[in-house]
């Protein structure tokens, strides 16, 4: 899994962008989110998964929103003023993934992420894919979308 991970890594680092879950943190590669937007009024969908939180209009676009917290067995994100989306296009779609709060976007150098402790289990340890420290030398678990949403996409069929 780390091999994957690397393999993503240019020579001259990654581009990651941090946010909190519940207060834990957590970064993804940039380059996977199209935009950064508040959250915007959600219409439910009836008979959807839990961290389905609705979908919103961007820009005349239905976006599907995710509660990531949900996803990876936190408790949900609570309503807050900083509580964004991160939107992500999969597969000609694009999906929100709502976060508490996005915090910051730096550059990992390639040797800086490490792989997963052994001690994460169960569905985060499906989703984490790495682990580094922010600047101020906090650890957070590196996310790859693309295996949320394929396993999502899994999870419909």
């Amino acid at each position: 899994m780390m091999e994957k991970v690397m393999d993503t890594v240019s020579d001259s680092g990654m581009l990651v962008a941090t946010f909190l879950l519940n207060n834990a943190l957590f970064g993804i590669n940039a380059k996977q989110i199209q935009e950064i937007v508040q959250i915007k009024k959600l219409t439910r969908v009836h008979n959807a998964p839990s961290y389905v939180k609705g979908v919103m209009n961007l820009r005349g676009r239905v976006v599907t929103v995710i509660d990531l917290a949900d996803k990876l067995d936190l408790p949900p994100v609570l309503d807050s003023e900083e509580n964004r989306v991160l939107i992500v296009e999969w597969k000609q779609e694009y999906i929100g993934i709502l976060v508490e709060k996005v915090k910051e976007v730096i550059q990992l150098e390639k040797d800086s992420i490490k792989p997963p402790p052994r001690n994460v289990h169960g569905v985060q340890a499906a989703f984490i894919t790495g682990v580094f420290k922010n600047r101020d030398g906090f650890a957070a678990g590196l996310l790859d979308f693309s295996k949320i949403l394929h396993i999502e996409e899994n999870q419909n069929q």
